[in-house]
């Protein structure tokens, strides 16, 4: 009897023994994890450096920039022509509409149409000292009471202008635009070459679909 109540005993005091273990190891796990490093860690140095370095009142180094205002070259809004005249195009350049004639358009580009169309040449001289650059000019044409855009076409004989025009010189650009043939009582064709210079714009009817 008592051998049975000894071994009771030993069991009991085996179990106690292990749980305390256990809460023993908890503990020092708990600690180990919740305990600071030594040196207060780098983030700890990270986060007082970085409160030293910001400064009593950020805004106080902040400068505006200058709120002056930078004045903006004006371009005068450029006086159209009728579609057999002249027009300037710059200091000592001039362009003039040299012919304009009803073709059927080609289309090979993407948004392109192939329709009724206009075929554009336009001269430009150069009576200017310099020579001039050519090869960014851009045509333009639109038709009708809301002046819509017509859509530049592959051709037929399509040739734009060089990429530079020599003082004393001449030269031509031949450019095709959709338009339909019932729209062409009012036609507007525009060319510019710099953004610094208005361009030259040409108006009037084109419904004989020919100016020269």
């Amino acid at each position: 009897m008592d051998t049975a109540n000894d071994s009771g005993r030993r069991r009991l005091t085996g179990l106690i023994g292990a749980a305390v273990g256990l809460i023993v190891v908890g503990l020092v796990v708990v600690f180990l994890v919740a305990r600071p490093s030594a040196d207060g860690g780098d983030g700890g140095k990270g986060s007082e450096a970085s409160a030293q370095q910001l400064p009593d009142n950020p805004s106080s180094d902040f400068t505006p920039g200058s709120l002056e205002t930078v004045p903006v070259e004006e371009v005068e809004p450029a006086k159209s022509v009728a579609l057999d005249e002249k027009a300037t195009l710059g200091p000592g350049l001039t362009a003039n509409v040299a012919s304009l004639r009803a073709v059927k358009g080609t289309a090979r580009g993407p948004g392109e149409i192939a329709g009724p169309a206009l075929q554009v040449r336009i001269a430009v001289d150069n009576g200017a000292d310099e020579a001039i650059a050519l090869g960014r000019a851009v045509v333009e044409v639109s038709y009708g009471k809301k002046q819509t855009p017509g859509v530049e076409l592959s051709g037929p004989g399509v040739a734009p202008f060089p990429a530079s025009l020599e003082p004393g010189n001449s030269a031509e650009g031949t450019y095709v635009f959709g338009v339909p043939k019932g729209a062409r009582g009012r036609v507007q064709i525009t060319i510019a070459y710099t953004a610094g210079q208005p361009p030259a714009v040409f108006e009037g009817d084109a419904t004989a679909g020919a100016v020269r």
